[in-house]
């Protein structure tokens, strides 16, 4: 790596975001540029980084800690207006005319290591390796955006991707070891399934039409799901409870604003298929089916020895003063045994540079159990750096 940020553009972001917030409370920054030893490293540090790299997922996936992505290349008017003080030897803020009407050379100098020489040493912004590979194409940014969706309240914008899903869609990311997208690919899928086969309760928050798609694909895994509320659902959100009886549940019951006849069918014969023979019993409270739906679903539970309860004339529910309004709600009383876990995942070493997130060695993944949810952590902000309009060599994500 040469530097992330030689235009203190995203430290500017950074400031501008996070300053009001010290006014009332402690914030701890983890930045990785500045909060990890970089190369090169001796053997105590290179320890040291590994023993991160190793954990990282952690710190992304943490309900306690606020990810702050910075996605956008620096500006062309910030690279062209920002130059360091011939006398104060660091970058200024930028100068406006006076510094575009200074030749380029004298411009921007900042301290780097350099491999050339094998040393810390001032170098023009203008002969470092610019990388403007977009943020939303690289390898390593989205798997760690993916980690940071891992939570228990969700935008519709930030569903977690199931593997498979992840897989399909990452395959024309970019990485600077093209060997690093198996070992992506790997830890998503490790990553993903250890969150959510510990995740009990689900927020969804705007949930879109796309993001309806990705989470009924990502609820089978919540194998132990106790509760999902939407605040918002699109059509056919009804397929969120079938996608949740799919997950193991064996009794639930679901409270929703939106289940006409047609979706009650629709509902019924898919809960009639294999896949849910395991259901025992179903409350289902909505004032808006009618005698069709509900001749459906006594049809279905008769197909499958469970017990239904339908309470079809229940007023919706108000939201309590300042929460959002929940628009559908799952909760599940009781739930198949869930299957055993995978193995810890061993992570070959890889070839490459020694900043390469390719964690060299065999190093296990495997969390104990809940450890992601019982971290004592106060506030911790990780901001992604990756994103960089910003000089790279082969060892950046």
């Amino acid at each position: 790596m040469q530097h992330p940020d030689p235009w203190r553009s995203q430290l500017d972001n950074i400031v501008d975001a996070y300053r009001p917030k010290q006014l009332d409370s402690l914030v701890w920054i983890f930045l990785d540029y500045v909060s990890l030893h970089q190369y090169r490293r001796d053997p105590d540090q290179e320890s040291l980084f590994r023993r991160t790299l190793r954990d990282m997922h952690i710190l992304y996936a943490h309900e306690a800690i606020e990810v702050h992505r910075i996605e956008e290349l620096t500006p062309q008017r910030v690279r062209d207006g920002c130059m360091p003080s011939p006398f104060l030897g660091v970058l200024n803020p930028c100068w406006g005319l006076l510094g575009r009407r200074l030749p380029w050379a004298f411009r921007s100098r900042i301290p780097v290591y350099w491999e050339a020489e094998q040393t810390v040493m001032d170098v023009p912004i203008w002969e470092l390796k610019l990388n403007f590979t977009p943020y939303a194409a690289r390898g390593w940014c989205q798997a760690e955006r993916q980690w940071a969706a891992l939570r228990a309240s969700l935008k519709g914008a930030s569903v977690p991707l199931p593997p498979e899903m992840f897989r399909s869609q990452m395959r024309q990311l970019k990485f600077t070891h093209q060997d690093d997208s198996e070992t992506v690919f790997e830890l998503q899928k490790k990553v993903f399934h250890q969150k959510a086969s510990s995740t009990a309760n689900l927020l969804v928050q705007d949930l879109d039409g796309e993001g309806l798609a990705v989470l009924l694909a990502a609820l089978p895994f919540y194998h132990k799901l106790q509760e999902l509320a939407v605040n918002a659902v699109p059509e056919h959100a009804w397929k969120l409870a079938l996608a949740v009886v799919e997950s193991g549940a064996r009794e639930l019951r679901v409270e929703c604003e939106c289940l006409q006849d047609e979706d009650a069918v629709a509902l019924a014969a898919d809960l009639s298929k294999e896949g849910c023979a395991h259901l025992e019993r179903l409350h289902l409270k909505c004032a808006t089916i009618g005698e069709l739906g509900s001749h459906a679903l006594q049809q279905m539970s008769v197909h499958l020895g469970a017990s239904l309860d339908l309470a079809l004339t229940v007023p919706g529910q108000e939201a309590e003063p300042g929460q959002p309004r929940t628009a559908l709600r799952i909760l599940v009383s009781k739930r198949k045994q869930p299957q055993r876990p995978d193995p810890p995942m061993q992570v070959p070493a890889q070839s490459g540079h020694a900043d390469s997130p390719s964690f060299g060695g065999e190093v296990s993944f495997s969390l104990p159990k809940l450890l992601i949810h019982q971290w004592p952590l106060q506030l911790l902000l990780i901001f992604n750096f990756s994103a960089r309009s910003l000089p790279e060599k082969s060892d950046d994500k």
